[in-house]
């Protein structure tokens, strides 16, 4: 049996939909971004509960600008702080300084270690945020 090349597009488009539907219903399409963010609970929370919250952190409250201080008396101490000299792990520092914040192990989501960065400059303003890991 032969399959136009219009064929095999419109049924590999139907299995990418199908997917995207099936991750949509379960929650598999984001495990960052699952709950809100409230500092009270990230400062008491495990690892895993802390990732859901990470995605609704960084859009939601870290403007660019913000303060170090401002950092910490809403996530608490970072569990590591990398300098541009050091670097963290195989990531690149961006900026000056970079706080690290772990969220947990998600190797099905392609990070064995996840952690949430807090890119600064060397005024101590963040100048970027992401969830990364290896």
């Amino acid at each position: 049996m032969q399959f136009s090349s219009r064929t095999l597009l419109v049924g590999v488009a139907a299995v990418a939909l199908a997917i995207a539907l099936l991750r949509a219903l379960t929650g598999w399409i984001d495990p960052f971004d699952d709950r809100r963010f409230v500092s009270t609970d990230w400062r008491s929370s495990p690892p895993n509960v802390r990732a859901q919250m990470s995605r609704d952190l960084l859009r939601n409250h870290f403007p660019t600008g913000t303060a170090k201080a401002s950092v910490i008396a809403i996530l608490g101490d970072p569990g590591e702080i990398y300098t541009r000299a050091m670097g963290a792990g195989s990531y690149p520092v961006i900026g000056h300084e970079t706080y690290s914040y772990y969220i947990g192990s998600w190797s099905a989501y392609g990070y064995d270690d996840a952690f949430v960065y807090i890119h600064f400059d060397s005024t101590g303003k963040t100048i970027d945020t992401e969830i990364t890991g290896y």
